[in-house]
């Protein structure tokens, strides 16, 4: 699900500054992220879920107002890479 969904001229499911940090977060830590944000017609960022492996699983196309609804699998949210710095809180 990549690509542009509406909004701003240049702006795909979340503006170009947002989306790495969205994307390396839900990687770096091995954990589905969710970016929620409400609808505007110019809003800055879509309500969206990334799953553990970095990937945008699902998204709200800019200023669609709805809720987003997804089914996940837990097991795949392991936190493996964020359990190299703090093992204790993964026990």
């Amino acid at each position: 699900m990549s690509g542009s969904i509406g909004g701003p001229p240049g702006h795909g499911w979340l503006t170009t500054i947002s989306r790495p940090f969205v994307l390396m977060r839900s990687r770096e830590n091995t954990i589905y992220f969710a970016s929620v944000n409400y609808a505007l017609r110019f809003q800055e960022s879509a309500t969206s879920l990334v799953a553990p492996s970095g990937e945008c699983q699902a998204y709200l196309p800019y200023g669609q107002a709805g809720v987003l609804v997804q089914d996940i699998i837990v097991e795949e949210a392991t936190g493996l890479l964020a359990m190299r710095y703090a093992p204790d809180r993964y026990l």
